[in-house]
């Protein structure tokens, strides 16, 4: 007796992986709107084909639940392709053609107006070093500049953008020590985490350029599989408007879930949290825009570094920058834990994340909640014991895997030993923690399958090993990619995996997820992307 149902689209003669408690692969699906009405095999499903019904043939191709990146600056990495210039080091391998490609920019802009740079990574330069104060003066006088490293945590500037920023040596003393950088006394130009962010208080973001760039953005992310991505913090307000508009024009067709969290120093963001709370506006939106993570930042980065560790670097005697003190964390904490909110910090080096879990357990200690599930955004470094205390709060961190791949020889050079087991999957799956995996883009690409492939095979970008028995299987790094990024948001019960009443968030491969190895995952692509019952990608 044929179904009463009709779907809108019969995918089947595929392997889907469901990523159901039971990781069962079956081989066909239907859709009926935005949800999804049937998983199971082809002579079933064909039930669900009426005289509308589009049916995909599969021919054994890959689909998935839509992958969610967990921690992602999508608005940052929208502006940085479509408004910055670009200075990565394929383009500016040395301080000379960086400087020219700045000077070109410089040229082209009016007097006085901010010229916005991003990507250089002085590591990958013939130097060595970034470029300073004095040669950015030389060849900008009238113009401030912003010249953000790839990273994100560090940029240089010229002498009128420090003026704008009221950098100067007097007031570096505002700052954590280290975050603006000194020498014999003079200004270098380099301002690290807090006195870094500080500064995008004055640069000039250009609301309506960055709708449009959203709308270049969530192409970009659809074309991989991507889904869902958690912003892990911007502009501030200005993202959030821009967000807003640009997914109820339409234009913005992935969903989205921001964290309130921004790119303009501490105390703004301790701030603007605070407003919030104090507005009691609570867990906001939709299921394509959902506001509800409140977000601060603990320690810097693994590739600079500026990480807060207990043990110091191996390449010099440093542990590290922390953008908040203890006390402050410790607030922060209690604060957002007692608003019944979800907190997240992030926490690189293992200082960083023994200052947090802490923070937890006290504000869990003073107002015991429920399934609270703070996070811990890039949890590069946690020991045994942090590991199981976080076990313990339920607590979800969010690995960036292919940061490995690009920044695993610096691993080893500034961490030694301890580099094998920075983001410790396996230790995650271990000890039952649902670790949701993250680009961090616009570090590294979105493209799910690079930190599926970086998550199984653990390399870098020389072919060394970094850490194999922190190796997890293909299913584990799906499951970190999809149901776990899901339940980060408390969305595991309408998305994450393919089960019937679920929204229709999927994605085709054109090659065996499965079966093929770390370096052929990376290899394969997206052929087909559906959110929301909607083909929004195809190739």
């Amino acid at each position: 007796m044929s179904k009463l149902l009709k779907a809108d689209y019969v995918f089947k003669n595929g392997k889907v992986i469901t990523v159901n408690s039971n990781d069962d692969v079956v081989s066909a699906v239907a859709t009926l709107d935005n949800k999804i009405i049937y998983v199971g095999n082809d002579k079933e499903a064909e039930e669900y084909i009426g005289e509308h019904t589009k049916v995909i043939d599969l021919n054994n191709k890959t689909l998935t639940p839509g992958f969610i990146d967990a921690h992602q600056h999508s608005a940052h990495t929208a502006a940085w392709k479509n408004m910055f210039y670009n200075l990565d080091p394929s383009l500016a391998p040395n301080k000379k053609k960086m400087l020219e490609l700045i000077k070109k920019a410089v040229d082209e802009t009016a007097e006085g107006k901010w010229v916005l740079f991003w990507g250089y990574d002085e590591m990958r330069m013939e130097e060595g070093v970034a470029p300073t104060v004095q040669e950015l003066d030389e060849i900008a006088p009238n113009h401030p500049l912003l010249v953000g490293r790839f990273c994100g945590h560090v940029g240089s500037f010229n002498t009128k953008a420090l003026e704008i920023g009221n950098i100067n040596i007097d007031t570096a003393k505002n700052f954590v020590e280290g975050q603006v950088a000194i020498n014999d006394g003079q200004l270098v130009g380099q301002l690290y985490e807090t006195a870094y962010y500080h500064m995008w208080n004055y640069a000039d973001i250009d609301v309506s350029k960055l709708i449009f760039a959203l709308e270049m953005e969530s192409k970009e992310i659809l074309k991989y599989g991507v889904t869902t991505t958690h912003d892990a913090g911007s502009f501030g307000a200005p993202s959030y408007f821009a967000y807003n508009q640009a997914i109820k024009a339409k234009a913005y067709k992935a969903r989205v879930a921001p964290m309130f969290f921004n790119l303009l120093g501490k105390d703004n963001v301790i701030r603007d949290i605070k407003q919030y709370i104090d507005l009691g506006i609570g867990i906001l939106g939709s299921e394509r825009l959902k506001y509800g993570i409140m977000k601060i930042m603990i320690d810097g980065s693994s590739s600079s570094p500026s990480c807060a560790v207990s043990v110091p670097y191996c390449h010099n005697k440093g542990t590290g920058i922390l953008s908040m003190s203890a006390e402050e964390v410790e607030e922060m904490a209690l604060t957002i834990h007692k608003a019944g909110l979800q907190a997240a910090a992030h926490c690189i080096g293992d200082r960083a994340t023994e200052i947090w879990v802490t923070a937890v357990e006290k504000a869990q200690h003073a107002f015991p909640r429920e399934d609270a599930r703070h996070r811990i955004e890039h949890c590069g470094m946690a020991t045994p014991d942090q590991i199981n205390r976080i076990k313990e709060l339920g607590m979800i961190p969010t690995p960036n895997t292919r940061f490995l791949y690009l920044n695993g020889e610096r691993y080893f050079k500034f961490f030694g030993e301890r580099a094998k087991s920075m983001f410790p999957c396996k230790s995650w799956v271990d000890a039952g923690v649902k670790a949701a995996i993250g680009t961090d883009g616009p570090i590294v690409s979105t493209n799910p399958l690079l930190g599926l492939s970086s998550a199984i095979d653990r390399r870098t970008s020389e072919g060394n090993p970094i850490g194999p028995e922190q190796n997890i299987t293909i299913l584990e790094a799906i499951r970190m990619y999809t149901y776990n990024g899901a339940y980060a948001t408390f969305e595991e019960d309408i998305k994450g995996s393919i089960e019937v009443g679920k929204l229709a968030d999927l994605a085709v491969y054109d090659g065996d997820l499965l079966k093929a190895t770390a370096s052929e995952l990376e290899k394969i692509r997206c052929v087909l992307t559906m959110v929301d019952g909607e083909v929004v990608y195809q190739l």
